[in-house]
């Protein structure tokens, strides 16, 4: 988090291998990467872009659907 934005990142562990296969399922909201972004953003209400890449820009994606108010960049999301 840096000013008013989230930065959430791509694949970088195993579990997340795991939660990537669970993307094209529509199950981005049992993902470790949204659940922990969406306890970031509850707990910092100021914040206006939701930038991601890859596993992140899914999430990213997902947010923004939920929140309208959010403006959301990503980079290589699976779309």
């Amino acid at each position: 988090m840096e000013g008013d934005s989230l930065y959430i990142a791509g694949t970088s562990s195993l579990g997340d291998v795991a939660d990537d296969l669970s993307l094209p399922f529509g199950l981005t909201r049992g993902t470790q990467r949204y659940i922990d972004a969406e306890r970031v953003l509850k707990a910092n209400p100021k914040i206006r872009r939701v930038i991601g890449h890859s596993l992140g820009g899914a999430v990213s994606l997902e947010l923004g659907k939920i929140r309208p108010d959010l403006k959301t960049r990503t980079y290589g999301a699976p779309v």
